[in-house]
């Protein structure tokens, strides 16, 4: 008795937003933050089984395209891509991936890149390309955003997933290449010590991998950044440890990792022996 009670309660509760959001939506139908609460709601229901209904108010959403492409305009069209966002997530989610690969495609269309561009949204499609079994398709998209949007995320992502496929054929110059090229663009930790791995794993080079970590040591503490300093020597503390009788962890110091530079800064080494610290 209970139970039934409060089913009908949030059925009426429903049906009662459900008629809110049409009027919202009916006098301000750029109003992407009610039409992505009422999707939300749609989605949270019975609805959500339902494609026809969710495609088509989904439809209904994206046909609404922000009326100007201006940089000071960019919040709007953030709202409204997230709406295209949610609408491929949900197609892929019911198994639609050439559903889902359509919706991402109409999206990338419509958005101004000579304006502004969305990284996620080209990362999106090419993750959806990675899960269909579609590496070549994912490579394609990512240059595209590459060449008409050249963000440093889409740059990022590109270079990656390209550094781990080549990485599994032997071509490691190829590979220690596009690494080199992904330090141009950004140098978080991640990269190097991703790059250090694949020299210590991939490549079997323990003088490549500490000469991975060497540089990144040396960037960061020339830095100023304690933290990345410490996060680097700790990772390469480990990485000389699994090397058993072939790893040397005496090497593993800021002192050791900037002499082992052949670019090394004589005066921040300098200043190392002086104070005898290693931030």
């Amino acid at each position: 008795m209970v139970y039934n009670e409060v089913v009908a309660f949030e059925r009426r509760n429903r049906d009662w937003r459900r008629v809110q959001y049409e009027d919202q939506v009916r006098n301000n139908p750029l109003d992407y933050k009610t039409w992505r609460a009422y999707i939300t709601l749609e989605e949270d229901g019975a609805a959500a089984a339902n494609k026809q209904r969710m495609r088509g108010l989904y439809g209904r959403a994206i046909a609404n395209v922000p009326p100007t492409p201006d940089q000071d305009e960019k919040h709007y069209w953030r709202r409204y891509v997230d709406l295209w966002v949610r609408y491929g997530l949900y197609e892929e989610a019911r198994g639609g991936g050439d559903a889902a690969r359509q919706v991402y495609r109409r999206c990338l269309n419509l958005i101004p890149h000579h304006k502004f561009s969305f990284g996620k949204v080209w990362l999106l499609a090419a993750t959806l390309e990675l899960r269909q079994r579609n590496l070549k398709g994912a490579r394609s998209i990512l240059r595209t955003g590459i060449r008409k949007a050249p963000k440093f995320k889409i740059f990022n992502g590109a270079e990656a997933w390209e550094c781990e496929s080549v990485s599994g054929t032997g071509e490691f110059d190829r590979t220690r290449q596009l690494y080199e090229r992904i330090l141009d663009w950004s140098k978080r930790p991640r990269v190097w010590i991703s790059y250090a791995r694949f020299e210590a794993q991939e490549n079997h080079s323990i003088q490549h991998a500490r000469m991975v970590f060497s540089r990144a040591v040396e960037y960061s503490f020339i830095a100023g950044s304690k933290k990345g300093t410490s996060l680097f020597l700790e990772e390469w503390l480990n990485m000389e440890a699994s090397f058993g009788d072939l790893g040397d962890v005496s090497l593993v110091n800021v002192t050791s990792a900037i002499k082992m530079n052949p670019k090394c800064k004589v005066d921040i080494l300098y200043n190392v022996y002086e104070t005898g610290k290693e931030e």
